[in-house]
C-alpha cells in the first residue's frame, strides 16, 4: 500500500492542513484524518517524477477528470485544460508544485490554463471544512 500513497496524494490533491505542516501525507492520514474537501481532479502527466519530498512536473499537465461537485468542478476546470501556473508560479517549478500541493481552506488560487488553444485564468476557491 505504501507504493500507492504518492499516487493517491497526487490524484486526490487534498487541501493543505494547518500552516506549517508538510504537504506529504501518509495514506492513513488521508483516509483517517479530518475530512477536508478534495480538489477533485485527475491529471495526465507524462513527465511526473517523485523527487522526495515532492513531485516534479516535467512539463505542464492536462486535466484528465473532474469530480462532479468538487472544488475543481465548482471552479470551472474542465477535462482537457492544460495547467501552466498557479498564482503566477510555473507548474514545473518547485514553487508551482508547492502551490498545487499546499492549500489553505478559505483561500483561493488563480490557475492559468490553456483551454481550446487560449490562455484563461480560473479561480479555484477552497472552502473551509
Amino acid at each position: 500500500m505504501r507504493s500507492l500513497a504518492p499516487a493517491l496524494v497526487l490524484l486526490l490533491a487534498p487541501l493543505a492542513t494547518a500552516a506549517g505542516q508538510s504537504p506529504q501525507l501518509d495514506v492513513g492520514e488521508l483516509l483517517d484524518g479530518p475530512r477536508l474537501p478534495l480538489l477533485g481532479v485527475g491529471i495526465n502527466c507524462a513527465e511526473c517524477t517523485l523527487n522526495n519530498p515532492h513531485y516534479v512536473f516535467g512539463r505542464p499537465w492536462e486535466v484528465a477528470s473532474v469530480s462532479e461537485g468538487g472544488v475543481a468542478a465548482r471552479a470551472g476546470l474542465m477535462v482537457g485544460d492544460t495547467v501552466l501556473a498557479i498564482d503566477g508560479k510555473d507548474i514545473t517549478s518547485p514553487e508551482g508544485w508547492a502551490k498545487f500541493a499546499t492549500r489553505t481552506p478559505g483561500s483561493s488560487q488563480a490557475w492559468l490554463v490553456i483551454r481550446a488553444g487560449r490562455r484563461e485564468t480560473v479561480t479555484v476557491s477552497f472552502p473551509k471544512p
